[in-house]
């Protein structure tokens, strides 16, 4: 459910849903069951049966930090982020050791502006898709993003700004 609703452009009602303390929502029914959610939405309905812990974090991965590796390169030899940033949260970051080495990605937004930096193993390529911001305004280390080395134009995914990234460490800033 976490993923429709990010999917279908409503990040912050899936946001709401994790984390509001009361009944209804998965962190209400996740701290009464252990680590489960119910078959249904009713407050004392049958059993746990499906694993909340897990059910949430594939939400952090899938769409909060928006990894996804390209099946026609696998182990991470190109990959794809493409992060949501729900209006609850304003800092993302996610670190993980692909079998081609480190791949970061941190978000900060602050104010006005979007910071995203981003690891890029050796060997491998990414595709990373903006949540905010037209790809003229991107910059990366002070300068247009599109004249980094390393960095050219994707074709928008979903209507976002996209860039394709060599190996290398960048440094984006967007306004918002």
């Amino acid at each position: 459910m976490l993923h429709l609703l990010s999917q279908g452009g409503q990040a912050d009602t899936a946001c709401d849903i994790l984390l509001r303390e009361e009944y209804p929502s998965i962190l209400n029914m996740v701290s009464q069951t252990g680590n489960s959610i119910r078959e249904s939405w009713g407050e004392s309905d049958s059993f746990a049966q499906i694993e909340g812990i897990a059910a949430m974090g594939n939400w952090f991965y899938r769409d909060l930090v928006g990894i996804a590796p390209d099946i026609r390169q696998p182990a991470f030899g190109h990959f794809v982020l493409q992060p949501t940033l729900p209006r609850q949260v304003n800092s993302v970051e996610f670190i993980y050791e692909s079998p081609r080495g480190l791949i970061q990605s941190r978000m900060l937004r602050q104010k006005n502006r979007l910071q995203w930096d981003v690891t890029v193993p050796p060997n491998a390529t990414a595709t990373v898709s903006f949540p905010f911001g037209a790809i003229y305004a991107i910059t990366e280390s002070g300068q247009p993003a599109l004249n980094a080395k390393g960095v050219t134009a994707a074709g928008p995914v979903e209507q976002r700004s996209s860039l394709q990234l060599g190996s290398g460490t960048y440094h984006f800033e967007v306004p918002l």
